[in-house]
């Protein structure tokens, strides 16, 4: 049994504080009788009938034993059971007080050890106990009595002022943790805990720098203290001074070198600064003192990835899987590699690898179903989809994946079919209605796209390309002007690219703005010089400006790209060649 758990939910000073309390707890498992209190008082100086007596500690030895057994429950019969044959006992109390809180039954236990003190008002560990239980329901009042009552009694122990400090600060009254600790460390300034806790302290107020000198000065005294290494660095950390934080953890190395955790830890700190080279290098390092480092392996793999060096991923990964064949992550990240390389049939055969029983085997399959398209395999690609859906294995972007697969055969019915298969376990999914809505237009179905579209901007107000979708349509039917122009101007202002322009610039040439279109126009086609469909655009804003020239210029370009346009030639003639 360990109160320590009781406390893991705590915020602020506590969470970095919680080395005191697991200290604390480990001195309440199975508590021998020699636990009772500190004086003659801690003795049961009533005890009932002599049989009720006997009969109390053969429950209470039972107790215990049911308790190694797992049967919390039959523990604290027995122990209820004792307490009534030996109701003057406080350390019965104190076991049934344990008890209770091993099952989770804190107010229970709470009750418990206030009768053990009341029972032997010197009971040390009832009043630590007391604390512990106040402290995590949140009485810190009550925790703070207790621990002074404890700090009175006991003066020796350790762990007293260290957990009224804590308490202290966790009911915002930090000047008196301070003092309590500062006062601790000169008593005892062989105690690491103590100067732990108040650098923690320290840290918790954001007074880094009492924290850093408090740890530096500690590290003095103590050198071979590790986890002060890394409590010193991961201050360092926090306050963004990496190089200080690998300083400190250097030193560490210099006495142990072959020390694995921390040398990955610096490896970690180099990848989240994304100092890849670095990060390999210490890799390198780590992988002379232990060769057969998987986790070391892993990320070089990684990393490789995040460098898009895929040859070079590939090959780490398909070493591991030659001495681990069953680590499917690997499997996976060799499969991933592959088919960034476009080496298809290589990453085809490492998801098939992948068993079904692996977490990662519907990601695989979806895999697998885009590495048959590219493949040419459409079909063999619907039926890996139809059976990762039938799994039950459902995403937006299955859906959509499964209905450009129809779409790249230009099956627009059955990619329709497929979306509105997705829309009914995702309703409101804004990718699957504007996906809906380009394949309604697609298959010269605008009405119902502009339908859909709307449905698109309910679910997401801000959805730029289907506020310029709409836009469009409306300038191209030549409707709703003065709505397509708002939903223009949105789109603008949260998509400023060179389509979203253009079709601003399209509303202003359909109301007849010609000159406010050509502005726009302009804008858009510096941005797609290559895109016929707004150099077009451009050329007729010019023509209706009456600027031939540049009209004709831009539609000579429009046909260096699509040559075979004859609707551009026949513009061109009425600008003059």
């Amino acid at each position: 049994m360990t109160i320590f758990r009781y406390f893991a939910g705590c915020t602020r000073t506590f969470s970095l504080l919680s080395v005191v309390f697991i200290a604390s707890a480990c001195s309440m498992e199975l508590p021998a009788q020699s636990q009772q209190g500190t004086g003659e008082s801690s003795k049961n100086e009533n005890p009932g009938p002599e049989g009720s007596v006997a009969e109390a500690e053969a429950l209470y030895i039972e107790s215990r034993l049911l308790a190694l057994e797992g049967d919390g429950e039959g523990a604290l019969q027995r122990l209820k059971r004792a307490a009534e044959l030996d109701p003057h006992d406080p350390f019965l109390r104190y076991s049934l007080a344990e008890q209770y809180l091993s099952l989770g039954q804190g107010e229970q236990a709470i009750r418990a050890a206030e009768d053990a003190i009341i029972q032997d008002p010197r009971f040390v560990d009832a009043y630590l106990l007391l604390g512990n239980l106040s402290f995590h329901a949140g009485n810190n009042e009550k925790a703070i009595q207790a621990f002074t009552r404890v700090n009175d009694l006991a003066p020796e122990r350790e762990d007293a002022p260290l957990l009224l400090a804590i308490t202290h600060a966790r009911n915002d009254n930090f000047e008196q943790a301070v003092e309590i600790l500062k006062a601790f460390t000169v008593n005892h300034p062989e105690s690491v805990r103590g100067q732990v806790t108040l650098a923690r302290l320290y840290q918790e107020m954001g007074l880094t720098g009492l924290a850093t000198e408090t740890y530096n000065a500690l590290l003095e005294r103590s050198p071979d203290t590790q986890s002060v290494y890394f409590e010193l660095g991961s201050l360092h950390e926090e306050m963004g001074e990496f190089d200080q934080a690998l300083m400190i953890y250097r030193k560490l190395l210099i006495d142990d070198p072959d020390n694995v955790n921390m040398r990955h830890h610096i490896v970690r700190m180099y990848i989240a600064n994304q100092e890849y080279d670095q990060a390999l290098k210490e890799l390198d390092d780590l992988l002379r003192i232990r060769p057969d480092d998987l986790e070391a392996f892993r990320k070089i793999g990684l990393i490789y990835l995040e460098q898009e060096n895929w040859t070079a991923a590939a090959g780490v990964f398909a070493d591991i899987l030659k001495s681990h064949p069953d680590l499917h992550q690997a499997g996976f990240y060799l499969g991933t590699a592959l088919e960034r390389s476009n080496d298809f049939p290589g990453a085809l055969q490492a998801f098939s690898a992948i068993p079904e029983d692996s977490e990662l085997y519907d990601d695989a399959m979806a895999h697998m179903s885009y590495l048959n398209h590219r493949l040419g395999r459409t079909g063999e690609a619907i039926t890996i989809l139809e059976k990762l859906l039938a799994k039950g294995s459902e995403s937006p972007e299955l859906y959509a994946f499964f209905a450009s697969l129809y779409e790249d055969q230009n099956r627009l019915d059955e990619a329709l079919a497929a979306l509105d298969r997705g829309l009914v376990s995702f309703p409101q999914d804004s990718g699957l209605l504007y996906h809906k809505g380009v394949t309604l237009e697609r298959n010269k179905q605008r009405t119902q796209a502009i339908e859909v579209m709307r449905q698109v901007l309910i679910a997401s107000p801000d959805h730029a390309e289907a506020l310029n979708f709409l836009a469009y349509s409306f300038a191209e039917d030549g409707e709703n002007l003065d709505e397509a122009l708002d939903l223009a101007n949105r789109a603008f202002a949260l998509k400023p690219e060179g389509h979203v322009i253009d079709t601003l610039g399209w509303v202003y040439y359909k109301m007849k703005r010609f000159e406010d279109a050509r502005l726009e126009l302009e804008k858009a086609a510096d941005l797609m010089p290559k895109d016929p469909v707004v150099l077009q655009h451009l050329g007729d804003a010019y023509r209706e400006l009456k600027l031939f020239e540049q009209a004709r210029a831009t539609y000579l370009k429009v046909l260096e790209l699509t040559p075979e346009d004859e609707a551009v030639r026949i513009k061109l003639d009425e600008v003059g060649r």
